[in-house]
């Protein structure tokens, strides 16, 4: 099992002790969505937000963690990669699946840190008198797209041949 695999196991186990952890603070009616300027407008029982929450979890790992491994199943015509029959050429194929499902399971992880810290500040922002999510949400959303920009750079230039790399 691959690290980023591992770490997409290991998100689920958080998610869901975050969720038990947190349980007994919560109020039983939670503010479940936040506008932009971070006031709720979205209100959800207790109990079915942890559950969605655990539950969006298991689907993104599930998701992530298998979609890679899966790909190589597909017809190469529903494959898209530059230069495709480069790489699915019959001495590069299993590393470039290898690649593409390593890749995927990392964007899972990064996804996974990004649903996990939400639920965190909006865990915090319910303890509040009048619920309010703060600046830290736009800072961490502003991170995970650089970071997700960075992915799928780093992507597409890992799938550039040879001869078109400077």
């Amino acid at each position: 099992m691959s690290i980023p695999v591992r770490l997409i196991a290991g998100g689920f186990s958080i998610a869901l002790c975050h969720a038990l952890l947190w349980r007994p603070r919560l109020p039983l009616r939670l503010a479940s969505h936040f506008d932009g300027a971070g006031h709720p407008d979205g209100w959800m029982g207790r109990d079915p937000a942890l559950l969605l929450y655990v539950g969006m979890v298991a689907f993104l790992g599930i998701l992530f963690g298998v979609l890679g491994p899966w790909i190589r199943r597909f017809p190469d015509s529903m494959v898209n990669l530059p230069d495709k029959e480069y790489w699915l050429a019959p001495e590069r194929r299993d590393r470039t699946y290898n690649r593409i499902s390593d890749s995927m399971a990392w964007l899972g992880v990064l996804c996974l840190g990004l649903i996990i810290a939400m639920h965190e500040l909006t865990f915090r922002a319910n303890l509040l008198p009048r619920p309010h999510l703060g600046s830290a949400s736009w800072i961490l959303l502003s991170v995970f797209l650089v970071v997700e920009l960075a992915w799928v750079v780093r992507f597409l230039l890992s799938f550039s041949t040879p001869d078109k790399r400077h």
